[in-house]
């Protein structure tokens, strides 16, 4: 299930939305408040879909409503021989992550697929649900991924059962890549309460800060009715809880520097609207330094690291500056920014409009 506060949506009684799982689809329903629900008639308005969760969002580039979901829900229940462990799987199609259109919210297209486990994932690879967040022009997908039971002799040890994120990327929401070589981005902690299956379910950015919302439970994915409330390896397990995960604005990556520095040259670039930059980085222990240098790698003049102000704090908005007051309003053809770090982490940076910059 997934709800929307629609700012867009001129009928106050459709300005909240929400997607659930409905009689092997997906069902919508409207209300004026986010309290009082009024269901769409005929649903489902997509069938047949998996039954997890959908993302639900308005979509500024298309313009378009966007629906996130996992298609054909027509699972196959199978014990393993001799284990005794039964567990929800498909036989065929696998768990995957698809995509579909609408301009009311109400008619949807077919759901197109987007992204699917391969043979890289392996056996027993699965693809639960997928929050997406429209982010710098981009789009973020968060992955929940399934590892399901592949033979192992303690089905209830290890990761069998298990349900962690990765982390993926979009540029237009339809062709998606599982970024940093397919690592986990979040999973539960050993021994803890979200140790076994963690869902996140909604992200969204707050106060320079990305909260990501989820739900996790230190009982696998298999046999939970059964599992709950009894003791294992010295702990009770417990059903599902929520949970709050911080992290700083673009901060999923960055460029780091030790003791020996470090530095990085970008492609080159144009600043046809922008005049100042800005960097999110933390050099609270060291410093970070931007030079400029022409599309052949000559330093300009008054651009030089040994005229670049250092910033050696912790700032999601440095605002880089030269002593001679040079602005990157001035440099008319392209150009490369070259990045001195020590001691230090870049995450991002933005080429903006400043007021009161010639």
């Amino acid at each position: 299930m997934t709800g929307a506060i629609d700012e867009r949506e001129q009928v106050p009684a459709r300005r909240y939305k929400m997607a659930y799982y409905y009689a092997g689809g997906v069902g919508m329903a409207w209300s004026p408040d986010g309290l009082r629900w009024t269901a769409h008639q005929p649903n489902p308005v997509i069938a047949p879909t998996g039954d997890a969760s959908q993302s639900l969002f308005w979509d500024e580039r298309y313009g378009l409503y966007v629906m996130y979901l996992r298609p054909n829900g027509h699972h196959k229940k199978r014990t393993w021989r001799n284990r005794g462990v039964p567990y929800d799987a498909s036989v065929f199609p696998t768990r995957r992550m698809g995509r579909a259109e609408s301009i009311d919210a109400a008619s949807w297209t077919h759901i197109e697929e987007v992204l699917t486990p391969d043979q890289r994932d392996g056996p027993g690879t699965e693809f639960y649900y997928m929050p997406v967040l429209p982010y710098q022009g981009a789009y973020l997908g968060f992955l929940n991924v399934y590892h399901e039971f592949t033979g192992d002799s303690q089905p209830l040890a290890g990761t069998n059962y298990t349900i962690d994120a990765q982390l993926t990327f979009s540029r237009d929401g339809r062709q998606w890549t599982r970024v940093c070589d397919r690592q986990v981005f979040l999973r539960g902690d050993e021994q803890a309460w979200d140790e076994k299956r963690l869902y996140i379910d909604h992200v969204q950015v707050e106060d320079e800060c990305i909260r990501i919302y989820y739900r996790g439970s230190n009982i696998p994915h298999a046999g939970i009715n059964d599992l709950l409330g009894t003791p294992h390896n010295g702990r009770l397990l417990r059903g599902d809880a929520l949970g709050i995960a911080e992290l700083r604005v673009d901060g999923f990556v960055s460029i780091a520097a030790g003791d020996q520095p470090g530095s990085l040259t970008t492609r080159p670039l144009r600043f046809d609207e922008g005049n100042a930059l800005r960097l999110n980085a933390d050099a609270s222990q060291g410093e970070v330094r931007v030079e400029v240098r022409t599309l052949y790698g000559a330093v300009i003049d008054g651009f030089s690291l040994g005229e670049c102000l250092p910033l050696n704090a912790d700032c999601t908005t440095h605002q880089v500056q030269w002593r001679g007051g040079r602005t990157l309003a001035q440099l008319k053809e392209p150009v490369r920014l070259h990045f001195s770090l020590r001691q230090s982490q870049l995450y991002s940076f933005q080429i903006v409009a400043q007021r009161g910059t010639a």
